[in-house]
């Protein structure tokens, strides 16, 4: 599945090289990239992903597969 196919306030879970986690929420699609937010308290923090990233449902939220 790939970005653009998902619903719009899904939850995104990022692993890190680190290995550190984190939740972000799918907004809308702006031309080739999708509009996202970084679920950290911060509403400023912005993450422009590639529509066609792709992602495997899990849950209630998505991985993007690598």
């Amino acid at each position: 599945m790939f970005l653009h196919e998902i619903p719009k306030g899904s939850k995104i879970e990022v692993t890190l090289n680190s290995g550190k986690k984190f939740f972000m929420t799918f907004h809308h699609i702006d031309g080739a990239y999708a509009y996202c937010t970084l679920d950290d308290g911060d509403s400023d923090n912005v993450v422009h992903l590639g529509v066609m990233t792709e992602l495997e449902k899990t849950g209630d939220f998505y991985i993007i597969k690598k």
